[in-house]
């Protein structure tokens, strides 16, 4: 995905202000995890052929591991945003 990255993403990602507010963090075993987490101002891809816009908030579910000590964000896949479509 960030191989289709135009400077202009880049410019709207600068001028978002994006926030991250870890809201919970579940442990699943002595190495996995899962954490919930509210972000505003982020930015959403439509295709390859459309440009990207920001949104308000989302809610995403990322799966954490543990290892050699630290906790890393599995990227198994890209997260999706958890909140019902107010549509």
């Amino acid at each position: 995905m960030a191989t289709n990255l135009t400077q202009a993403d880049l410019d709207l990602i600068d001028a978002s202000g994006i926030s991250v507010l870890v809201r919970k963090v579940t442990l699943t075993s002595d190495s996995t995890a899962e954490a919930t987490v509210d972000v505003s101002h982020f930015m959403k891809w439509h295709g390859l052929e459309q440009p990207a816009t920001i949104e308000n908030d989302g809610e995403f579910r990322l799966d954490l591991v543990k290892r050699q000590g630290k906790w890393l964000v599995r990227m198994a896949g890209l997260p999706q945003n958890e909140m019902r479509n107010r549509d």
